[in-house]
């Protein structure tokens, strides 16, 4: 992930933006990836090459490998570790 995704999620943890886990909003939550500006499914592949993301890089706490479609880095790190986006920020490869 790039400088910019990373500054993207850590100044939405410094405002307290409410994070969403399982989903990409709920209410006024977001998880990391509508954080960074996805809002359907459509927006996934111009977001990942906009901020770097590596969809096939291995999780960094349990070793799980994406296959950049059933999941997802990003998500796998919002969604089953339910780290915050500064920590996302902070480990994403």
């Amino acid at each position: 992930m790039n400088q910019a995704g990373r500054d993207l999620l850590r100044a939405a943890w410094l405002r307290g933006q409410p994070q969403a886990f399982g989903h990409l909003r709920v209410d006024d939550a977001l998880c990391a990836y509508g954080v960074l500006g996805v809002v359907t499914i459509e927006d996934f592949a111009s977001i990942e090459q906009r901020y770097q993301i590596d969809t096939l890089a291995p999780c960094p706490l349990c070793g799980a490998r994406s296959n950049g479609v059933a999941m997802r880095l990003l998500a796998h790190l919002n969604d089953h570790h339910e780290l915050d986006f500064a920590k996302i920020a902070e480990l994403y490869p």
